[in-house]
């Protein structure tokens, strides 16, 4: 088990825990390796709404790398609000393969690699 890892997942629970966003969350799976770690949370949010959380990471030395994520937020009727996922699908847009699917169905590019606490931080604006 590694150390990082382990510190980084306890971080995203205790955001979770502290939120006032946040009704109630449950871990779905956690895994953790000498050298890397899947998490995959459900939320409840305080609006009806839900997000499924899920990342993988890989420790290089001393840093966390994110190497797969999907980020998936819907409203309390399942709409999809938007998701973030770095799904090779989309090699035609800028910076693929990361992107953002938006409520509208359409998809953009982004830049900036998001995490999770990103993530729970541009939704707890929201709420």
């Amino acid at each position: 088990m590694n150390p990082i890892i382990l510190d980084h997942f306890n971080a995203v629970e205790a955001w979770l825990l502290q939120s006032p966003a946040v009704v109630v969350y449950k871990i779905i799976s956690k895994a953790i390796a000498p050298t890397d770690g899947k998490l995959r949370v459900k939320v409840n949010f305080v609006d009806g709404g839900m997000a499924e959380l899920f990342e993988y990471v890989i420790v290089s030395e001393t840093s966390l790398n994110l190497s797969k994520y999907s980020f998936h937020w819907q409203d309390k009727h399942g709409t999809l609000k938007c998701r973030w996922d770095n799904a090779p699908h989309h090699p035609e847009l800028p910076h693929a393969p990361h992107h953002k699917h938006q409520a509208d169905q359409s998809v953009i590019p982004i830049t900036k690699i998001p995490n999770i606490f990103d993530i729970l931080v541009e939704i707890e604006k929201t709420l």
